[in-house]
């Protein structure tokens, strides 16, 4: 049950459960009715939170998945991901600057996710293909991260 549903419920519940007390005769049976109403509401109110009851082993599991030493499985996937991205964005910005076929630049990025508020950029590797400047695409990457990490560029065979 969706907490939409579950509101409206208790909405449609409840109002009914206030004209049918409205209406009742007064004396002893507006007890029972106001007494059927109210339970009536708090079943409704009860349905919801044994929903999410339900889904407390979920909840377990994922809190399994936790590493407790400051970091979880799920930030270092978003770490990853950025590591991929800057790999990729800087692979065809050299691609693209000194004319090189796309793909053939490959880009491996060292980062330290030591601190989650500020991670760095420790190291850069560049392979470029054999005769692309090694020493220009260097300097521009250097210069791309304004001489804040390692970069080594390095030729490779086949462009890969």
């Amino acid at each position: 049950m969706t907490l939409q549903s579950g509101i409206g419920a208790l909405v449609v519940i409840s109002v009914s459960a206030a004209v049918v007390s409205m209406m009742s005769p007064d004396g002893e049976i507006k007890k029972y009715i106001n007494l059927v109403s109210v339970l009536a509401v708090l079943a409704a109110l009860a349905v919801p939170v044994a929903s999410a009851l339900g889904s407390v082993p979920d909840m377990a599991a994922k809190l399994e998945e936790i590493n407790f030493d400051g970091a979880s499985d799920v930030g270092f996937d978003a770490v990853d991901l950025s590591r991929e991205q800057i790999e990729k964005s800087t692979a065809e910005q050299i691609e693209a600057r000194f004319g090189l076929d796309r793909g053939s630049v490959s880009v491996t990025v060292t980062l330290d996710a030591g601190d989650r508020s500020a991670i760095d950029i420790t190291g850069i590797s560049v392979g470029v293909p054999r005769g692309a400047s090694a020493e220009k695409v260097r300097a521009f990457v250097t210069e791309l991260y304004k001489n804040t990490a390692a970069v080594d560029v390095y030729e490779v065979d086949d462009g890969g």
